[in-house]
């Protein structure tokens, strides 16, 4: 990581910090991983021959390390890492209790494929939409799973050896590929799975990387991949370095974009359809942003700060999507010229306290125009900001994007509760402090 000296003040213990405004974020960093792909390496680690080492392991991937030893797997940690012995596609034992993957869709997707294949039952929990469709697609390789409640699965476990199964769907989510894909490990015969030849993501990528070389074939129709996976391969121990989670590294491209003489460089990114809403809203206000796709399947952000960015609309399904990083959304609209809308995000008003009113009230505090209605905000973009006192509510993506507030707003600005950022991004306000010169 490139370290250059700041000129801005970040200063403060645990229960506030201070920040006064700067001029740019320049540098090159990277971010943590997403908890949901580590999930993934580690789980694929356990069933594979050998020790693994995975780096990069972030705290809200704790809960699977635990899993993984309910299942007889040995892990040792090792500061940012992990080293997973791994027992084989067979050599996983029956758990004691369920196993809860349900802050995990992506990988829940991966372990109901692997556990649907094992000799022993187990209960096991997702979130209630990410495996139901894939449970039926299982099912014609002799797996039996039973729903007990809303993403409450219990598997029967296998009397005999799984079947090989052909799946002719083209469309299928990228997990759920992955997932069939991995059951077809267990199979006695060949397992084919199809994919548009455009999908960016491969659904044999994660089984390459670990020694499995499927046949892939375009000859029914070039404009699908016919993705074809013998019985009788084993996965082999892989050293993963984990890339970082583009939604962790939005506050600090929001920024640097906000900032005109920025010109930052955020490395090794998991960059996916899924997950790029933001950027795309960003180039779409006219942001500089450049993505580099890298050989090792990473892609770099180059990020260029931005005069004259464009307001636009958030609403409906694009809102729903980004609903997570609505204060960092609020925050960019605060720099940009004209009209700001962000709605149907009224579900921010649940829970603990009222997230969409204490937006609102923040960014008066600050001097900046926002009118709020039911369902959303609106924001008039556009005029300078004023240093304030700034509560993060214990709220990580409040916390991340009240920091970015503070290299914006004029004077001194104070955050209470700050530290609440380096729930989901340790380390935060050291590469805050690291990029700002």
């Amino acid at each position: 990581m490139e370290t250059v000296v700041p000129d801005a003040v970040v200063e403060g213990v645990s229960e506030t910090r201070k920040l006064a405004r700067v001029r740019k974020l320049k540098g090159q960093v990277r971010v943590p991983a997403d908890a949901d792909e580590a999930a993934a390496a580690l789980w694929l680690a356990a069933i594979a021959a050998g020790d693994s080492r995975v780096d990069g392991v972030p705290p809200g991937a704790e809960a699977v390390l635990t899993m993984l030893r309910q299942l007889g797997v040995d892990v040792d940690r090792e500061g940012a890492g992990a080293i997973v012995k791994g027992k084989g596609l067979r050599g996983l034992q029956a758990p004691a209790e369920a196993l809860d993957m349900s802050a995990y869709p992506y990988s829940a997707q991966l372990v109901t494929a692997l556990l649907s294949q094992q000799s022993f039952p187990c209960e096991l929990w997702v979130a209630e939409a990410s495996c139901k469709d894939l449970v039926q697609l299982l099912a014609r390789t002799g797996a039996v799973a039973t729903e007990l409640a809303p993403g409450r699965l219990q598997f029967e476990g296998m009397n005999s050896s799984p079947v090989s199964a052909d799946h002719p769907e083209k469309d299928l989510a990228i997990g759920v590929r992955q997932a069939l894909l991995l059951a077809g490990l267990f199979g006695d015969g060949m397992t084919t799975v199809r994919e548009r030849s455009t999908a960016r993501e491969r659904a044999d990528a994660p089984l390459r990387q670990r020694g499995i070389t499927p046949d892939v074939s375009r000859k029914e129709d070039p404009a699908v991949r016919n993705v074809t996976l013998p019985s009788g391969g084993e996965l082999l121990a892989t050293d993963v370095d984990l890339p970082g989670d583009v939604l962790l590294a939005l506050p600090l491209i929001v920024a640097a974009v906000c900032l005109p003489r920025s010109d930052l460089s955020v490395t090794r990114l998991s960059v996916r359809s899924d997950n790029r809403v933001m950027l795309d809203l960003l180039r779409q206000a006219g942001a500089g942003l450049d993505l580099e796709d890298q050989s090792d399947g990473t892609t770099s952000v180059q990020v260029k700060g931005t005069v004259n960015l464009k307001p636009t609309r958030v609403a409906e399904q694009r809102a729903v999507k980004l609903l997570a990083q609505t204060p960092l959304l609020a925050v960019l609209a605060t720099q940009t010229h004209g009209e700001f809308i962000i709605r149907d995000v009224e579900s921010l008003r649940e829970g603990e306290f009222d997230l969409l009113s204490h937006l609102v009230a923040s960014l008066r505090s600050l001097e900046a125009k926002v009118g709020e209605y039911p369902e959303g905000i609106v924001i008039e973009g556009g005029r300078p900001l004023k240093g304030a006192t700034l509560d993060c509510r214990n709220n990580a993506h409040v916390a991340q994007a009240f920091a970015v507030l503070g290299l914006l707003a004029h004077g001194e600005t104070e955050l209470l509760g700050p530290d609440a950022a380096e729930l989901t991004f340790p380390g935060y306000f050291d590469v805050l402090t690291q990029i700002t010169g």
